[in-house]
């Protein structure tokens, strides 16, 4: 009996332990990106913003991906800073897909422009944008593709979905890991309560 209890004991400090490992393990790598972390803590207010992280182009750091109801955002760390890869810190982008290429896809318009982009050496690059556009004939559509210059130019239905395959491959999307960030605890509170929270330490602040 003793022995059993002296097992199970030891087990269960392996287990806190491998436990410690995995919780610091992962605060490592949140670490980077705590500015994003506060910046969304600020200005989230009650919307509930969601979190993933994932090395897209697999040089060893893991991508930040953030969603709240209709956007994402997308960072990284390059030479031990941290970027926004579509634009300051709070911008944010499209619906993204990321697949197991390392194929980053937006799309708006109900799908109608479709973006791609890849890490290539590091960088983060544009590779195609497309549109699909419907003509006033019942489901006929026009293809584009736009140009370096800034320019579009009219595909064929096979180009465009040759361009797709290129970028998507076989279509396999990464399933991400989402966690939801944690608020603030005033940020828990109505909306109402807050504004009359933050009224009365500006006024005190004020006062002062």
């Amino acid at each position: 009996m003793k022995k059993s209890v002296a097992t199970l004991l030891a087990l269960l400090t392996i287990l806190s332990f491998a436990s410690l490992s995995v919780a610091a393990a992962a605060k490592s790598e949140l670490a980077p990106y705590d500015k994003v972390f506060k910046l969304f803590r600020q200005f989230s207010g009650t919307n509930p913003v969601h979190y993933a992280l994932y090395d897209i182009d697999g040089d060893g750091t893991k991508e930040l991906l953030m969603k709240d109801e209709g956007w994402q955002s997308l960072y990284t760390i390059q030479n031990g800073k941290l970027v926004s890869l579509f634009g300051t810190s709070l911008d944010d982008a499209p619906p993204l897909v990321v697949f197991e290429n390392g194929t980053i896809q937006t799309s708006w318009n109900d799908g109608g422009n479709i973006a791609y982009y890849r890490f290539i050496n590091g960088e983060f690059k544009l590779q195609a944008s497309l549109v699909k556009q419907e003509t006033l004939t019942d489901f006929e559509y026009m293809y584009y593709r736009k140009n370096a210059n800034g320019t579009w130019t009219e595909i064929t239905e096979a180009e465009f979905n040759q361009i797709v395959k290129q970028y998507e491959g076989n279509g396999k999307q990464v399933k991400l890991k989402w966690e939801q960030l944690e608020i603030l605890w005033w940020q828990k509170l109505p909306r109402w309560l807050q504004f009359i929270l933050r009224y009365i330490l500006f006024g005190w602040a004020w006062m002062k």
